[in-house]
């Protein structure tokens, strides 16, 4: 079997990463949950909202990719977290309230896709962060939950194998200012 870095082609995904602070209250949520035996919880630098799930993607159509997002306009916005699920499947998830800009950006990214010749992927958006896996029959706290977050910037994510990390933020726009 090729490691990762042998592949021709990456898994990727667009998607917003959640900052140490998200992390943090995530962590905390999910502490509050009961979850199954065999449940396993996303790491915490792994959580994120995925805006497009690209799949196999060759180098040339995420150069592409990569230069469409560059000159993309990306504008900050507060996201409000406060629905708790567990998906068919025994996905634990934490929704955020609608939020325009959030959809304008899903969007946003779609045209970039196109320019890089990427198909978008066409079922509802759905966004949400992954808690777990394996969670069916995961009990939610009876507290409501209000996580905020503050998402500023958009990552394209490479997702590698357990053994190598699981994901790695290949490109983030805006930059982190150095």
């Amino acid at each position: 079997m090729a490691s990762d870095v042998d592949r021709p082609t990456r898994r990727l995904l667009v998607g917003l990463m959640a900052d140490a602070s998200v992390q943090f209250q995530i962590s905390e949520y999910r502490r509050l949950w009961h979850w199954p035996p065999g449940a396993g919880e996303s790491p915490a630098p792994n959580l994120h909202l995925t805006l497009h799930f690209l799949g196999d993607v060759d180098q040339q159509k995420e150069l592409a990719l990569r230069e469409a997002i560059r000159i993309m306009n990306i504008t900050p916005m507060k996201l409000r977290f406060e629905t708790a699920e567990v998906w068919p499947g025994g996905i634990a998830v934490l929704r955020p309230n609608e939020n325009v800009a959030l959809s304008q950006l899903r969007r946003n990214v779609e045209d970039a896709m196109r320019v890089a010749k990427l198909m978008p992927d066409t079922r509802p958006f759905e966004p949400h962060v992954t808690l777990a896996y394996n969670a069916m029959g995961a009990v939610p706290p009876t507290e409501p939950v209000s996580i905020g977050w503050n998402a500023s910037a958009v990552s394209l994510v490479w997702l590698r194998s357990r053994a190598a990390g699981y994901s790695l933020v290949l490109e983030r726009w805006p930059p982190i200012p150095r």
